[in-house]
């Protein structure tokens, strides 16, 4: 997971500092927007959790993300049989995966890329684009 909600709090006031203490009063909130550019087959395509079937408790591990000129935090996901993970199939470059990383534990989307056994032989390498945006109001 690329953020806590701690690294939430700090990334608007990393990017916004003048106005994080009143965006901090409204609601806030994080999306990351992927898509392939390898198409139609990643040899690691990205998969999504269904959160419903997460312990938070158990399931994250905060870790520390050291920059040049700044600390971030995000979530390490620990393996859970209980986990529901999915992914799409032969996304195309005009497929896109929208999910949040928030404020809160209760609404976050665990994602991961993940080796495809069923990738055929010469697949290269996953190439993809992400986008972070922060909404607000």
């Amino acid at each position: 997971l690329d953020a806590t909600p701690t690294s939430c709090v700090r990334r608007l006031q990393l990017h916004l500092p003048e106005q994080a203490p009143v965006f901090g009063k409204q609601r806030v909130r994080f999306l990351n927007i992927w898509r392939p550019i390898t198409t139609p087959n990643q040899d690691s395509p990205l998969a999504v959790c269904d959160y419903r079937s997460l312990n938070p408790d158990k399931d994250l591990v905060a870790a520390d993300i050291i920059f040049p000129r700044y600390r971030d935090e995000a979530y390490e996901v620990l393996y859970n049989p209980q986990q529901r993970w999915f992914y799409k199939k032969g996304m195309d470059w005009d497929d896109v995966i929208v999910f949040k990383l928030n404020l809160t534990l209760d609404d976050l989307c665990p994602h991961s890329a993940f080796i495809g056994h069923s990738v055929p032989n010469g697949t290269p390498a996953r190439k993809s684009i992400e986008i972070r945006a922060i909404i607000i109001g």
